[in-house]
């Protein structure tokens, strides 16, 4: 019901978007709009000259692929950790390569303490070019040059080898750099990945800053979900729509995988890890295949649902093998249980007794 309530706000946005083309967005403002029906209105965010639906499905994402455009030259903003090569032409002496301090300053020949944090290479170049003019040196001609980017930072967290906070480059700002940087993923990483967004700040561009909906007497507001990427999708068939590009702030989240459990009549029953995909056939096969006393017509698959209600879900391997039932993908939790035959078990236990009687007679 809520999909194709979106369109009609889409459209009013576009139409508030044509209306506010004469002028510039600096601050993000705010936009209600309703559909007209069901109570349910439309919040949209303004940046950039753009606005975003903030009611917007969450499956309907952002524009995640789209290169941050305030990243690089004369937008960025300068921050802590920063390499600057500040040049005063003809005045070797006052030349050098300064990294900035924590605190947001750098400290120059002759000038002492001066805040970097904030400021774009072009408004520090100035500044310096004052202070130098003010009380030492006639026109001065200053060029302030970004060296290293390293205050702008991305988390990679969970099954890498290397977690930690690395700095967003010019050459490193794709998720498959930052997992390069992290050395790859651990034996124990599972195949999803979670990118969480950082929130609005002042020095990148947002598309989306929050996800609310509202229906009726009630409200409920939520942040917007993180962006799920398929790792098999993007590492082994080179998707690249996956790669997404990176902001300042964002989180890497690569959860370990989850477990599964083989019980019954299998080689080697316990418990597994979901690195991959797995369907009932392969994960029979993980487990080192059926026993002699296996019933494969009974595999069962026994599942929590959010609620924690257990819920049965029968197979038979046969009819999966021989492709006249659909295979099914095993989850997380999921306790799959390959029963005896007891039939079987029984003619092969009286076949064994009557063998140990006959046995017996004999050497008599």
């Amino acid at each position: 019901m809520r999909s194709y309530r979106f369109f009609p706000c889409l459209f009013s946005c576009l139409a508030l978007v044509a209306g506010c083309a004469g002028g510039s967005i600096d601050r993000i403002n705010e936009a209600r709009f309703h559909d007209g029906g069901g109570g349910q209105s439309c919040e949209v965010v303004a940046r950039d000259g753009e606005l975003i639906p903030a009611s917007a499905p969450p499956y309907l994402g952002v524009a995640a692929r789209e290169e941050p455009r305030l990243l690089w030259g004369k937008g960025y903003v300068i921050g802590p950790e920063d390499l600057l090569e500040i040049t005063v032409f003809e005045v070797p002496e006052l030349s050098k390569s300064v990294r900035v301090e924590g605190d947001g300053t750098i400290n120059l020949p002759l000038l002492r303490d001066i805040k970097a944090k904030g400021k774009t290479a072009g408004v520090l170049q100035d500044e310096i070019t004052e202070l130098l003019e003010e009380k030492y040196l006639h026109d001065p001609q200053v060029s302030v040059f970004v060296k290293e980017y390293k205050s702008k930072k991305v988390f990679v967290v969970g099954a890498v080898n290397k977690p930690g906070s690395y700095p967003i480059t010019k050459k490193v700002n794709t998720l498959i750099d930052f997992m390069s940087q992290a050395e790859g993923l651990t034996e124990e990483a599972g195949f999803t990945l979670f990118l969480i967004r950082a929130g609005a700040s002042s020095d990148s561009t947002v598309y989306q800053i929050s996800y609310q909906l509202k229906r009726g007497r009630g409200s409920a507001g939520m942040l917007a979900p993180p962006i799920v990427v398929d790792l098999h999708q993007l590492l082994e068939r080179g998707d690249q729509s996956l790669n997404h590009y990176l902001q300042p702030g964002d989180i890497i989240n690569i959860p370990p995988a989850l477990p599964f459990f083989v019980t019954g009549e299998v080689q080697k029953p316990g418990q597994y890890s979901l690195t991959r995909d797995f369907t009932v056939l392969q994960v029979v096969h993980h487990a080192g295949g059926l026993t002699n006393m296996a019933w494969p017509r009974s595999v069962r698959i026994v599942r929590r649902d959010e609620t924690g209600k257990k819920h049965r879900i029968h197979f038979n391997l046969s009819k999966l093998e021989t492709g006249k039932a659909e295979d099914t993908f095993i989850q997380g939790g999921d306790l799959v249980v390959v029963p005896k035959n007891h039939f079987k078990a029984f003619m092969v236990g009286f076949i064994q007794f009557v063998g140990m009687v006959a046995g017996a007679s004999f050497a008599i």
